[in-house]
């Protein structure tokens, strides 16, 4: 007997085609570019009905995106609409992650602290300082998550004023070498969510060993006393004697790192909500931020 195949038997039992359907409010946006790939073949520019025929189609299909809205099918020339998309992936933060996870192609529950912290600072951000409240949060299906904004009017925004929001939050672009004081917009995250996750990300994670770590930061000439030898500690010290550089330190940490072009590019694709990852084989499922601490355990 031929064995089932895995990923078309995704297609047909667990890939749900009308919840997807719901989420992208494909009975008012009819015009949504869907693509797909196969291990020989990428289609853009399809339709909708596509998702139902997944896993009729052969070769079956191991990847699905989805782009924008466009006015013109027939010639899928001009986007109109999109919602305002960030992926956030933890590559970008392999100076602060120490566990084993860094070489494959997931992350874990040891590094996963840093993508939980990501997304509440880009939530709490996107609904305090734009006043977004349409806001969604998914695995990425490897190694972090991508957010979506559904607002009406974060769909219509340009690729001008997408990138204006997008430098906004990416402050880490606006930081020397992690020094000096916390801009503005950092300060309202920063007791919020990163000293804490900082300092709880400690407790696993000894990064003042870690190689360059002191240079890279500036710390070489910090003054600790001889009876200070944890790891941890250091940094505790750092904080009781007010070193200015410990929030700058911090900020630099767990400031967003995120791809610019999916913010900004309008015909930029991303991958489906709920469809599978074609590496790891992950879904592309929901983060709730009330739940996000313990996601990583619901895929096991």
């Amino acid at each position: 007997m031929a064995r089932a195949n895995p990923v078309k038997s995704f297609w047909l039992n667990e890939f749900p085609v009308a919840e997807v359907k719901k989420f992208l409010q494909i009975d008012r946006d009819p015009d949504r570019e869907f693509s797909y790939r196969t291990d020989e073949w990428f289609h853009r520019f399809k339709l909708h009905g596509e998702l139902n025929r997944m896993p009729l189609k052969n070769p079956v299909p191991i990847r699905l995106d989805v782009g924008a809205i466009y006015d013109n099918v027939l010639d899928w020339k001009t986007p109109i609409r999109k919602e305002l998309i960030f992926d956030v992936d933890l590559d970008a933060y392999n100076f602060l992650r120490m566990c084993d996870c860094v070489l494959t192609n997931i992350c874990c529950e040891r590094c996963w602290p840093i993508a939980v912290c990501a997304m509440r600072v880009l939530d709490y951000s996107l609904r305090e300082f734009f006043g977004y409240e349409d806001i969604h949060f998914f695995f990425s299906g490897r190694r972090g998550f991508h957010c979506w904004v559904r607002d009406d009017d974060a769909m219509v925004l340009s690729t001008q004023e997408r990138s204006v929001i997008w430098e906004y939050l990416n402050w880490n672009e606006k930081r020397d070498n992690g020094r000096g004081t916390l801009v503005p917009v950092e300060k309202r995250v920063y007791n919020k969510f990163m000293y804490p996750t900082f300092m709880k990300y400690l407790d696993h994670n000894p990064i003042w060993e870690k190689r360059n770590f002191q240079k890279d930061f500036e710390l070489r000439d910090v003054v600790v006393p001889a009876d200070v030898e944890d790891f941890q500690k250091k940094f505790y010290f750092l904080d009781q004697v007010g070193d200015h550089r410990l929030p700058a330190l911090v900020a630099r940490c767990f400031s967003l790192r995120m791809d610019k072009p999916v913010t900004t590019d309008l015909k930029h694709l991303i991958r489906c909500p709920w469809s599978r990852h074609e590496i790891t084989g992950n879904q592309v499922l929901p983060i709730y931020l009330d739940q996000a601490e313990n996601f990583l355990k619901t895929l096991n």
